[in-house]
C-alpha cells in the first residue's frame, strides 16, 4: 500500500514529506508491483484458479509467520491486509453468492427471491433497493450482519489474518473500476446525449460531429490528450432514445477527460432551461472536487478530510438520484442505474462517517495494477502456448531486475 505517492499529492506536499505514508501510485509499476502467478486467458479452469489462491494464501501466511532474513541479518515480515481487484475477480476469489451478476434484469415474479448484489450488505434484496442513494438507505443497517454469509463456501483467503467480525470486508471494492469505468461512464454518456440535442445541426450524426469538434478544440486549447477523437452515438451506446446511454470506452482516464470537458461546456453555456443539465453541472462539480482532494492526500485521511470528501461524494450521489427520478418521470431513458453506483455510495458513505483517521479508498484502487497487467500481457506476446506461463515469469524477473537496478534498489 505504501509507495511513491500520486503526482497531485507530491506537488501539494510541502511540510516534512518524510513523515508521511504515501500512496503506491507514482513511478513504474515494475518498481512496486510483484507478479505471483500466471493463468493463461484460454484456461477457464476453476480448479486451477483455486490452486493459485491456495498458493497465494500459503505464501502470505509464511510472510506473516516466518518472514525473510536479509543478508545483513534483519528479519522482515509482511502482512496482506486485503484482497482487491475488479468485481469479477472479487466474486471468483471470494466465492461470492452476492455480486453484480445477481442484479435483477427483468420485472420480479411473484415467487422470486432476489439474492442481493453486495457482499457487504443486503442491497438488492427484497425491500432493500440498491438504487437508494439517500443518507440513510435501508441497506445501511444490514452491513456485515453476523450469520449472513455472502459466499457459497468459505474462501481459502480467509486463512490469512483478517477482522473476524467483518470477514467480507477483507474483499475490498475498487473505486477506480466502479467510478471511472462504471458510474462515471454512464454519467458522461447521458450528459453527451442531452448536450447533443443542443447543437445546431438538424440530424443526430451532424450534432455529434459538432460536439466532437468542440471537444477537440477544448483539448487543443487546454493541451489535454484527447485519447478519443470522435464522440458519436456508438461511443456512448445510444442507438435510439429508448436505450440508456452507457459509454463504450475502456480507459478510465477518458472518463476524467470527458467530465472536465462537460463541466467546461456547461459552465460556458446557458443551460438554465434544462433542469437535468443544471443538476448534472452541480453533480460533476462536486465529484471533481471530491476526487481532486482525494488524489492530493496521502495513504491516511484524517477524519476532517475524510468527512469533507465523503460529504461531497454523498451530495453527488443524491444529485444523481434526483437526475434518475426526473428522467423517469419524463419517460426518458437517461442516467442508468447500475450495481457499481452502489459501491461508489458505500465508499463515499464510509468517508462521510469517519470518526478517526482512515486508509484512503485509493489505496484499494487498482488502476496501477491494471497498468502492470498490461505490461505482463505484452511480455506474453510471441510465446508458444506450451511455455507461456514460464516465459512470462522469466521475462518479468528480467525486466523487474533492470528497473530495480535503475532505481538503485539493487546494485548493478
Amino acid at each position: 500500500m505504501i509507495g511513491f505517492g500520486t503526482l497531485a499529492s507530491n506537488e501539494a506536499r510541502t511540510r516534512r514529506p518524510y513523515l508521511q505514508m504515501r500512496l503506491n501510485y507514482s513511478g513504474s509499476s515494475h518498481l512496486h508491483r510483484l507478479l505471483t502467478a500466471v493463468l493463461p486467458k484460454m484456461h477457464k479452469d476453476h480448479v486451477a484458479l483455486q490452486e493459485i489462491c491456495k498458493f497465494i494464501t500459503a505464501d502470505a501466511l509464511h510472510m506473516v509467520r516466518c518472514g525473510v532474513r536479509s543478508c545483513h541479518g534483519g528479519q522482515y515480515h509482511m502482512a496482506v491486509l486485503s484482497c482487491t481487484g475488479d468485481w469479477a475477480w472479487l466474486a471468483k476469489a471470494g466465492n461470492l453468492n452476492r455480486s453484480y451478476s445477481n442484479v435483477e434484469k427483468r420485472p420480479r415474479a411473484a415467487n422470486s427471491v432476489p439474492k442481493g448484489i453486495c457482499h457487504y450488505c443486503s442491497a438488492g434484496r427484497e425491500n432493500c433497493p440498491f438504487e437508494d442513494f439517500g443518507r440513510n438507505p435501508r441497506w445501511k443497517a444490514t452491513c456485515f450482519q453476523a450469520g449472513d454469509s455472502p459466499w457459497t463456501r468459505r474462501p481459502i483467503f480467509l486463512d490469512i489474518p483478517h477482522e473476524p467480525s467483518r470477514p467480507a470486508a477483507w474483499f475490498t471494492f475498487d473505486l477506480w473500476h466502479c467510478l471511472h469505468l462504471g458510474m462515471g461512464k454512464v454519467l458522461c454518456a447521458s450528459a453527451f446525449a442531452l448536450m447533443s440535442d443542443r447543437m445546431s445541426a438538424s440530424n443526430v450524426v451532424d450534432r455529434f460531429s459538432e460536439l466532437s469538434d468542440l471537444y477537440m478544440q477544448w483539448c487543443d486549447e487546454t493541451r489535454t490528450p484527447p485519447f478519443i477523437t470522435s464522440i458519436n452515438k456508438e461511443l456512448i451506446g445510444w442507438p435510439d432514445r429508448s436505450t440508456f446511454p452507457n459509454g463504450y470506452w475502456s480507459k478510465g482516464h477518458i472518463t476524467v477527460t470527458f467530465i472536465k470537458f462537460i463541466l467546461f461546456w456547461l459552465n460556458n453555456n446557458d443551460v438554465s432551461d434544462c433542469r437535468m443539465l443544471t443538476i448534472c453541472r452541480q453533480a460533476m462539480s462536486l465529484l471533481c472536487e471530491a476526487l481532486e482532494e482525494l488524489y492530493r492526500e496521502s495513504l491516511w485521511l484524517d477524519p476532517d478530510t475524510a468527512r469533507r470528501i465523503g460529504e461531497k461524494g454523498m451530495k453527488f450521489m443524491e444529485l444523481y438520484g434526483k437526475l434518475v427520478r426526473i428522467a423517469y418521470r419524463n419517460g426518458q431513458a437517461l442516467w442508468a442505474l447500475m450495481p457499481k453506483s452502489h459501491v461508489v455510495h458505500h465508499i463515499f458513505m464510509e468517508c462521510s462517517e469517519a470518526r478517526c483517521s482512515m486508509i484512503s479508498p485509493l489505496a484499494y484502487a487498482v488502476q496501477v495494477s491494471e497498468d502492470f497487467i498490461g505490461k505482463k500481457s505484452r511480455l506474453a506476446r510471441r510465446v508458444g502456448p506450451q511455455q507461456v506461463i514460464l516465459r512470462v515469469l522469466e521475462r518479468t524477473l528480467v525486466v523487474t531486475r533492470q528497473r530495480w537496478v535503475e532505481a538503485d534498489f539493487l546494485s548493478g
